[in-house]
């Protein structure tokens, strides 16, 4: 009786080890993914300072030559010099506008939820990464759902769970190859609420198989000079900001394919009448 009591405390004792044992690597777990987050959070806010900086001491001497650029074109009366003079100050009204893009995508986030229309966050992080060095040679295709309704959600946040993904195609693609982004209305079944679903498709290298699980995980990468943050803070802000979910649908040699749901706001749809298709190339962008 003594014998078979002390096998069944030593394996009471043997199961409250693993489940300690457990509960430490679901703690730990949680303070790696918690110190990854913050790291995220500081790197971000030492490049809106950078950002800022540059803002302020590159833009004054800019509005400064723009002026002296307008009054010697108002003064000048041949035209020749003038068509160029016009051309000086367009070029320097186009840096002064990234410069505007790259503090206002730099500010610190505004945390408030707000209905937002989702194609107008899918244009906002296109138009940041229009000055991503790889952007050039590709095509980038955007297909809008007709009458996609509105999402409630923290629009800042969003806008940087789509454009690290779009970046993350860039990447992924040689000069020459396309992207494409789709949204579409996922209806309500007995299973799930309705949801609103967007797709990032690249013709990309691929993710190996073999890490395909581990890409959300904080600190992998397959790039040579990445962090390994950028999927794990999107799945965080996807699943506790945005309330939705984002998965790997596929990925081969072929192309990689991402897939983001976010809830949709009831009674609440946007005003587009008809499905649009925008092509944003290299060059140009056509409706």
């Amino acid at each position: 009786s003594a014998g078979q009591k002390l096998v069944i405390l030593n394996e009471e004792l043997q199961a409250n080890q693993q489940l300690l044992e457990r509960r430490i690597a679901v703690r730990t777990k949680e303070l790696q993914e918690s110190q990854a987050m913050l790291v995220q959070q500081e790197k971000q806010a030492a490049f809106g300072l950078l950002a800022a900086g540059i803002a302020h001491e590159v833009g004054n001497p800019l509005a400064s030559i723009s002026s002296i650029i307008q009054m010697l074109g108002r003064k000048n009366t041949d035209e020749h010099v003038k068509e160029r003079l016009d051309l000086v100050d367009g070029q320097l009204t186009r840096i002064q506008r990234t410069l505007r893009e790259l503090t206002g995508f730099s500010r610190p986030t505004n945390q408030q939820q707000s209905t937002v229309d989702v194609h107008a966050a899918i244009n906002d992080a296109l138009n940041i990464a229009k000055y991503y060095k790889r952007w050039k040679g590709k095509t980038i295709i955007s297909s809008f759902a007709a009458d996609l309704p509105h999402t409630r959600t923290v629009y800042d946040q969003l806008v940087q769970v789509l454009l690290n993904l779009i970046l993350n195609a860039l990447d992924a693609t040689d000069e020459g190859a396309a992207m494409e982004i789709t949204t579409q209305f996922v209806p309500e079944t007995g299973f799930a609420p309705a949801r609103i679903g967007i797709t990032v498709r690249d013709e990309g290298h691929g993710i190996p198989k073999e890490t395909q699980e581990q890409i959300f995980q904080p600190y992998y990468t397959t790039k040579d000079h990445g962090t390994g943050l950028g999927l794990f803070v999107c799945r965080q802000l996807t699943r506790h900001a945005l309330g939705g979910e984002i998965t790997l649908i596929r990925s081969t040699p072929e192309g990689t394919e991402f897939y983001v749901t976010l809830p949709v706001v009831a009674d609440c749809s946007s005003n587009e009448s008809s499905h649009s298709s925008i092509v944003y190339s290299p060059e140009t962008i056509v409706h």
